[in-house]
């Protein structure tokens, strides 16, 4: 699954996105978020904890 976050880039945004670490329905797949450039050290991080 990929998908883009808003491209304005809302730091709201990234709770969706780190819930998408866990698998829905207990069925687990790779993931690939691509975050906006003024998002992405806050994702990285986000995603590491």
């Amino acid at each position: 699954m990929a998908g883009n976050l808003n491209v304005i880039g809302l730091a709201a945004s990234l709770a969706e996105t780190v819930a998408l670490k866990e698998p829905a329905g207990g069925t687990a797949c790779d993931i690939a978020v691509r975050p906006p450039f003024t998002l992405i050290e806050r994702t990285v991080k986000a995603f590491a904890a």
